[in-house]
């Protein structure tokens, strides 16, 4: 049905040509490395073509079955040469870093390395070589088959009111809106556009027919008319559609040119009061949507468009009122409309009735609400008292069951994404139905998995949340009930992305085999006893990129941990979390492609020294490591991790960070730095630490008296909430309060705060930035210990809510706030 080949095809084939040209410039420069340049550059010169050819391929509707073949060769050979290349990038980067830090490196040792890399990189030349040769073949063997928009299913076109159910409400709400009056105020509200949002299967045209043909909106409007849009906006043939449907003639116009065909609706709608049902949009074009816009506007005041689409950015186009989300059926309500289809004209013995309605909610609850896939089931079923197939029904995926109504509508969903998100969406099939997804973590996974392709002008992960805003505003995703930026997904568009997704991605449930196809990359474990699974994978599929266990189970690996170790080279994500292991080993250097380690929730008491050699290491988590209580030495290695993410319980009692943290210069969130006096640990080390978010907590400021402005805490926009702490001491010199003066001013943060917090502080005043009106977005104010001060003076300080005072043992007068900070209520401390 679907071509999972095709998912990632063209993402890799563009990663790979990055990397290609990077290894070019570098054989450039390095001469031990001239005599790979001519493989690499065969390798570019391959994938070039490659990479158009699989362009064009994701936009058929189907391959052929040969060139299917081919391409999955093609898939595996470029997963590989992704492996090869990154592992040999990695060995010329420690290569010139220890030339640079001037090493002993034994020439025999590193020539060797270096020859196995060569000989791989002959290999993946030779295999993609191969391949092309047999793709041109099939190529010219066959015909290229033209992209078909999917039919329109055609229980989509006509729905009597006898057939919905549970639809009342809505129907109610929406007509409300459509002969509401309050759009019609305002020069240029001759119409307005509702929009009715939702999934695919929700029912939203059955819904806009209903509504279309409610006996108010008959009366209420001058003209009604309804054109199926689909994918493709085509403008003359909308601008037909609403001819033919108010001319009431089925008149062939496909010879009018587009301005005569303007013309005549304009003609038709002149004066009219119009209601006009755009139904299954797509296009979030606003060019294309303007077009049709400036005919409508000839129309009569208290006109409308009612539009029905999947994906909420064409409301945010074309809708002047905000949209109309539709909502999941009840249960009982499916049940009404899977027995009226099911049992509809159907004589049984009362037992065979109640033996099927019984199975019948079994499968109805398997629906999740979704009305298409409940008349799908049910029409499948109708007229058939055979309890075995009921059964077999119920015991299966739906997408399984019915392949011929509710799948196609999934799939158009499908094939409508860009193919660097399509592998995104089949990534989600390795985690549990029902999996509540956290939108952070999640992008991180995928740029672990290099899915995120970079644009240069924003960061991997704005970007990679903006794909996963584009999942969501096509329905693929729904918000969660936990609310923040967690998610879940509908348990059949789960099911469909484990089809797309098969057999790149595989999920193993506790009670299955673990079966493990060669093209198998990515693997998620579901069950309690992972021990043997682990043991099979190590044994069979040593080119795993992904490991993941997403249960909540406390999982037990056993003694497997050193020999994954030393076998999955090439994993990008490894999820270690709620295992039973204490101890991790050295051997976890042996893992030189891993970007992303989760070991939350384990007994482990340190992280051994050899884990900073993991240079390609993005995110870190380690989130429930009650025992661990510091960070290896040479952390600072360690120069692409951008997430690190630990308790606050280890930050509060984090007195000292391993050196040189300034290293790190792409960390999102470092809460604490302490600052010492010795080389790599002063507050300099914070000055490239332009990506910093959320909190920081700066303390032992008194060892920063002569270079605070290096910090450069201005330049980090990102940051929330500041704490700024000099060490509390009984005894404070009278140059203390120059000193502190000096130090609070150089460290000006940037007007972005929302929270500033300073403690100790033995200055007499405070800096300019504060009473200057410069933190015009601050929230909240605390101020601790800051014994010298006598005077509070704050400027502009519009949103200020909050204001903590407390150990203020000298102030006398604090200015009246009302003035410059309308919002604020002073409190006590708070701890």
């Amino acid at each position: 049905m679907c071509d999972p080949d095709s998912i990632v095809i063209s993402p890799i084939a563009s990663s790979l040509l990055v990397k290609i040209r990077l290894l070019l410039m570098i054989v450039e420069d390095v001469s031990s490395l001239a005599k790979v340049k001519d493989d690499l550059e065969k390798l570019l010169r391959a994938l070039i073509p490659f990479k158009a050819e699989l362009m064009d391929k994701e936009d058929m509707q189907e391959a052929d079955p040969l060139l299917k073949y081919s391409l999955g060769d093609l898939q595996d050979a470029a997963s590989d040469a992704q492996d090869v290349l990154e592992a040999f990038l990695i060995k010329v980067y420690r290569s010139i870093r220890r030339k640079e830090q001037r090493q002993q490196v034994c020439p025999g040792k590193a020539s060797l390395r270096f020859n196995v890399c060569f000989l791989k990189i002959k290999d993946i030349v030779a295999r993609i070589d191969l391949i092309s040769q047999t793709t041109q073949r099939l190529r010219s063997e066959s015909v290229a088959r033209q992209k078909i928009p999917y039919p329109r299913p055609l229980h989509h076109t006509s729905s009597s009111a006898g057939d919905i159910v549970g639809r009342e409400d809505d129907a109610s709400e929406v007509l409300d809106m459509l002969l509401s009056h309050e759009s019609d105020q305002g020069e240029e509200s001759h119409f307005s556009v509702i929009s009715i949002i939702g999934m695919a299967g929700l029912g939203k045209t059955t819904l806009a027919q209903l509504i279309f043909n409610h006996p108010k909106v008959v009366q209420h409007f001058d003209w009604r008319s309804w054109v199926c849009v689909t994918v493709d906006f085509n403008f003359p043939r909308i601008l037909e559609g609403i001819i033919t449907s108010l001319s009431h003639m089925n008149c062939e116009l496909g010879g009018l040119s587009t301005s005569m065909l303007e013309s005549r609706v304009v003609e038709l709608l002149a004066g009219k009061r119009f209601l006009i049902v755009l139904d299954d949009v797509w296009t979030d074009n606003y060019f294309q949507w303007e077009s049709l816009e400036k005919v409508l506007r000839h129309g009569g005041r208290g006109s409308r468009v009612l539009v029905t689409s999947r994906t909420i950015k064409v409301s945010h186009v074309m809708g002047t009122q905000d949209p109309y989300r539709l909502g999941l059926l009840s249960d009982n309500h499916c049940w009404e409309l899977f027995r009226r289809i099911a049992f509809k004209h159907c004589k049984m013995a009362d037992r065979t009735r109640g033996d099927l309605q019984k199975i019948g909610m079994k499968i109805v609850a398997k629906c999740g609400g979704l009305p298409l896939a409940v008349t799908a089931l049910a029409g499948l079923l109708r007229g058939n008292t055979d309890v075995n197939k009921w059964q077999k029904i119920s015991k299966n995926d739906i997408c399984k069951a019915e392949k011929h109504n509710f799948l196609p509508a999934l799939k158009l969903s499908y094939d409508h994404l860009p193919s660097h998100i399509k592998q995104c969406f089949a990534y989600c099939s390795l985690f549990p139905k029902a999996y509540v997804f956290d939108k952070k973590d999640f992008v991180n996974l995928w740029m672990a998995e290099e899915f995120i392709q970079y644009t240069g002008q924003e960061s991997p992960e704005e970007t990679g949340s903006q794909y996963f805003d584009e999942l969501l505003m096509r329905s693929f995703f729904q918000p969660s009930d936990v609310g923040g930026d967690q998610y879940r997904m509908h348990d059949l568009i789960h099911e469909f992305a484990q089809l797309v997704a098969s057999p790149l991605f595989l999920q193993v449930k506790d009670s299955e085999q673990c079966y493990l196809p060669p093209k198998t990359r990515h693997v998620s474990l579901l069950g309690k006893d992972v021990e043997q699974p682990v043991r099979q994978i190590i044994d069979k599929s040593r080119q795993l990129r992904t490991l993941l266990f997403p249960s909540g189970y406390l999982k037990n690996i056993g003694s497997s941990l050193e020999k994954m170790f030393q076998a999955l080279t090439c994993i990008r994500v490894l999820d270690l979390s709620s295992s039973t292991i204490s101890i991790v080993p050295e051997s976890i250097e042996q893992l030189e492609l891993l970007r992303y380690l989760d070991l939350s929730k384990t007994e482990i008491t340190r992280l051994p020294d050899s884990l900073c050699n993991l240079y390609n290491l993005q995110t870190l988590k380690l989130l429930g490591c009650l025992s661990l209580s510091q960070l290896p030495k040479d952390f600072a290695n360690l120069i692409n991790l951008r997430h690190l993410e630990l308790d606050e319980r280890f930050w509060y009692s984090c007195t000292k960070l391993p050196p040189r943290m300034g290293s790190l210069t792409s960390l999102h969130n470092l809460h604490v730095f302490p600052i010492g006096c010795e080389n790599g640990y002063g507050i300099e080390e914070l000055k490239g630490m332009a990506y910093l978010t959320g909190t920081l907590h700066i303390s032992k400021l008194e060892n920063a008296v002569k270079n605070a402005v290096d910090a450069m805490l201005k330049e980090k926009e990102s940051l929330v909430k500041l704490v700024l702490e000099w060490s509390d001491r009984d005894v404070a010199g009278p140059q203390d309060a120059v000193t502190h003066g000096r130090v609070l001013e150089d460290l000006q943060p940037h007007s972005n705060l929302k929270e500033l917090r300073i403690c100790h502080f033995r200055g007499s005043e405070f800096p300019h930035w504060m009473t200057d009106g410069w933190l015009q977005n601050l929230l909240t104010l605390s101020l601790n210990g800051c014994t010298n001060c006598k005077i509070l003076s704050l400027g502009q300080l519009p949103h200020l809510q909050r204001l903590y005072l407390k150990g203020m043992q000298e102030l006398q007068e604090v200015e009246e706030l009302q003035d410059k900070c309308p919002s604020v209520i002073m409190f006590p401390w708070r701890n």
